[in-house]
């Protein structure tokens, strides 16, 4: 990701000044200052809340993922669970017992 400005940034999460500030534990009043650019926001505040919401984006989209990984299909007339992801395959009935993919170990669902 590119360096940011931290109002580029507050607006990509979505959220208002008041829920930004008490999400990242700034100062309102600090990341007004910042916005208007009355202050210099410390680069490594700015850099941290960067990666913060980098890594929230990857988990966001790997949650996403793992709710749709496993599709049951009827092969051989047993019910086999298969990870779209990987492509490993167990007996569906497995999937109470081990809840994620022995192999990528992504969150099992039929």
């Amino acid at each position: 990701m590119k360096n940011l400005t931290i109002l580029e940034l507050r607006k990509k999460t979505g959220l208002s000044q008041r829920k930004f500030a008490e999400k990242f534990h700034i100062g309102l009043r600090a990341l007004q200052s910042w916005e208007q650019g009355w202050r210099d926001i410390p680069e490594s505040t700015l850099y941290m809340i960067q990666r913060i919401i980098e890594l929230e984006d990857i988990s966001d989209t790997m949650q996403e993922k793992s709710l749709t990984k496993w599709v049951i299909v009827d092969d051989c007339e047993q019910f086999i669970a298969k990870c779209s992801i990987c492509g490993r395959t167990v007996d569906s009935r497995m999937i109470k017992n081990y809840p994620v993919c022995p192999e990528c170990n992504a969150k099992m669902s039929n």
